[in-house]
Order: C-alpha cells, then structure tokens, then sequence
C-alpha cells in the first residue's frame, strides 16, 4: 500500500504493509528522500542554530555525539553477533563431517 504523509514531498513514494507495516522504497525515491533530508537539516542547521543559546546547542551536539557512539557500539555488537553464528555453522559442519569421517 502506497505511504501519504503530508510531511514528504510527492515525489517520494514510500510503500508500507498493513500487515507487519514494513516499509520500502524505490532506489530513486531513497534518492531523493536522502537528498530532502540534507536538505531539511541543512536549513534546520543554519536557521535554528543561529538562534539557539550557546548552552543548548552544546546538549546538542552532546547529544549528537553519544548518538553515534551507541550505533557504533551496536553495530559492533551485531558483528559479533553475526560471528558467532558463523562459528557456530562451521562448529556444526565439522562436527557432521567427522562423525561421517569415523564411520
């Protein structure tokens, strides 16, 4: 089913299941939803910031930061993960391949 929110341009086709309600695009919409997103951020960043006490936007990029740092720690964390489940599979075939050895 074809996604409408008012707050994206037209242009962008997003679809979502009603069931699960994933969601997915078409390349060329990812495209330009990436390319709306800078661009949002880069009028967000110049219009607001130029405002904002010194204080606040210092949280900001606090905030900001750790942000990055919890997503590297995840991805480091679903590495490892992804990893031992390798291991596991080859654990698990040597394990077949030598009872088929000792017969």
């Amino acid at each position: 089913m074809l996604l409408k929110d008012p707050l994206i341009p037209k242009d962008i086709v997003i679809y979502y299941c009603e069931q699960c309600f994933g969601m997915w695009l078409p390349l060329d919409s990812l495209r330009k939803y990436k390319a709306y997103q800078r661009s949002r951020k880069e009028s967000f960043n110049k219009e607001s910031r130029e405002n904002l006490p010194k204080e606040l936007e210092e949280k900001i990029d606090l905030l900001l930061k750790k942000g990055e740092e919890d997503l590297k720690k995840q991805n480091e964390f679903e590495l490892d993960y992804k990893m031992s489940q390798f291991v596991s599979v080859v654990l698990l075939i040597l394990k077949i391949l030598s009872y088929f050895i000792k017969r």
